[in-house]
């Protein structure tokens, strides 16, 4: 199922339709990656030095994402959880492309 069948329920209970029983998945079209990925000016090279980080300056370092609710903010609030640490989200309206021809 797509993120937004799995995220549509919990952010909006007035749904007029069950997602689990009003669809089937058939295939799976695609797949998503998530990545950390952090300015140059954060002094932490690896995973564990950013969470250390993190953890000695709960909610003073900042991540962004296309929106509230997207499949980026969760997995961010998610490594939040897990990592045992606080970041602050600021989001975006929508995703920013850019293409280098």
């Amino acid at each position: 199922m797509g993120s937004s069948h799995v995220i549509d329920p919990i952010l909006l209970p007035s749904l007029s339709c069950d997602i689990i029983r009003d669809f089937a998945p058939i295939a799976t079209l695609a797949s998503s990656e998530q990545f950390l990925v952090l300015n140059p000016s954060v002094p932490a090279n690896t995973l564990q030095e950013f969470i250390a980080l993190a953890k000695s300056r709960p909610g003073q370092l900042n991540y962004s994402s296309v929106g509230a609710g997207s499949t980026n903010n969760l997995s961010a609030e998610l490594f939040n959880i897990l990592a045992g640490i606080k970041t602050l989200h600021v989001p975006f309206k929508g995703a920013n492309i850019k293409l280098d021809t």
